[in-house]
């Protein structure tokens, strides 16, 4: 331990060899030369320990900026007149990026725009085919509630009603998976239409 090395320690015959106070044993043992490493890293070195901990997020953020640094400083130490010719040469690429940036917003607000239009369209269209579904749901019902005797209509009203209900739920369930489907086609083109012009 005293070279830095790697020494085998017998700590069974070091506890026997104290016990029994037997001091060459206990030196053979190698337990002292072990105390005698712990006591010098937890007295002198365990500071040093502390501090690998902190300092690998420092490394990491010496490396990250070692590699900014010394672009900044050439770029501080390039003259202004170099710097305006590098500007104008990347002029034109930057108005055609942000040319295309506002066509790309422009196509999908339209997009966006139509299908607001489109839903409302197919939701008015499916509303106002509503009454004649119901009536002919009502139509179609084959009641199976008695009128009973004296005759009571509440119950078979209330058979209708339930069904119509059912009939209603389904019938918005399906028409809202349809028109799902279709806008989300209607999407993806405005999106295939947005990424060719980009």
């Amino acid at each position: 331990m005293k070279e830095r090395g790697i020494n085998y320690v017998d700590s069974k015959t070091a506890l026997i060899a104290r016990i029994n106070g037997r001091k060459e044993a206990l030196a053979a043992s190698g337990i002292e030369e072990l105390e005698s490493s712990l006591e010098i890293f937890l007295t002198e070195e365990k500071g040093k320990a502390k501090l690998l901990t902190p300092l690998r997020p420092l490394r990491a953020i010496n490396r990250s900026v070692s590699a900014v640094i010394p672009f900044r400083i050439a770029m501080w130490q390039t003259p202004d007149a170099k710097l305006e010719q590098r500007y104008k040469e990347a002029e034109p690429r930057l108005r055609t990026l942000e040319a295309t940036r506002a066509l790309m917003v422009q196509t999908l607000e339209r997009a966006i725009r139509d299908i607001g239009w489109q839903a409302r369209d197919c939701a008015e269209q499916y509303l106002l085919g509503m009454r004649d579904r119901l009536q002919t749901w009502a139509m179609e019902h084959e009641i199976d509630t008695g009128f009973g005797f004296p005759p009571k209509v509440e119950p078979v009203v209330t058979e209708v009603v339930e069904h119509i209900k059912g009939k209603i739920e389904q019938s918005v369930g399906e028409w809202n998976q349809d028109q799902g489907e279709d806008f989300q086609d209607i999407a993806a083109s405005g999106k295939i239409v947005a990424k060719s012009k980009g």
